[in-house]
């Protein structure tokens, strides 16, 4: 969690919500997030992932009362992401053993429909035994600005997210990144200098 521990690294938006009253803007933000709510991945079925919106603080809630919603004039919440992988290798591994125990109970290989149909009922199994791997990227939002921050950088994360909150609080996200707003000024590398604090000798010789 980014915003209460550990290294910070994070994508800037603006995204500017309409005009309305606290109360109803509260009310209206928070039933944005339960209908976006995460979900687990049932163990039975077939989905390999599941994305959502839970608690800052408490990943496995989604409740999502104002307290733990709110901190000031800032929304606060994480995108949880669940993945189950079956592992190849012992995929491969299980196929190979029923293909073996096949040939020795029926006295020839397996016909290429038998396998398939058995590798997929391995998968299945080896599913519904392995844990998912999760992973959690917060989301700061200052209603008083606009500013949206969200801590990572994987671009296809990013999008990801951007299109859930876009699409559950019906808002645009502005990126909001040094190159977006230097192309906005209609500034050019020229505009650009070092800081005091890099016009160090060694430095300004080398610009």
């Amino acid at each position: 969690m980014p915003l209460l521990k550990g290294s910070v690294s994070l994508t800037r938006f603006r995204a500017d919500l309409p005009h309305e009253n606290a109360a109803s803007q509260s009310e209206r933000l928070l039933d944005a997030l339960r209908l976006r709510a995460f979900e687990p991945i049932a163990v039975q079925g077939e989905e390999e992932r599941a994305a959502g919106f839970v608690e800052l603080e408490n990943h496995t809630a989604t409740d999502f009362s104002p307290t733990a919603a709110f901190q000031g004039d800032w929304l606060v919440f994480s995108w949880r992401v669940d993945t189950i992988r079956v592992s190849a290798a012992q995929l491969r591994e299980e196929l190979a053993a029923w293909s073996q125990a096949f040939e020795n109970e029926h006295e020839r290989p397996p016909s290429r429909f038998e396998k398939t149909e058995a590798k997929s009922a391995l998968r299945k199994e080896l599913r519904a035994v392995t844990p998912p791997t999760t992973k959690v990227y917060d989301v700061a939002w200052n209603l008083s600005t606009g500013t949206l921050q969200l801590f990572c950088l994987s671009r296809k994360v990013v999008d990801e997210i951007q299109a859930a909150i876009e699409k559950s609080f019906d808002v645009t996200l502005l990126p909001r990144s040094p190159q977006v707003l230097f192309d906005e000024q209609g500034l050019q590398d020229a505009h650009v200098k070092p800081t005091p604090e890099l016009c160090w000798p060694g430095l300004t010789s080398m610009i």
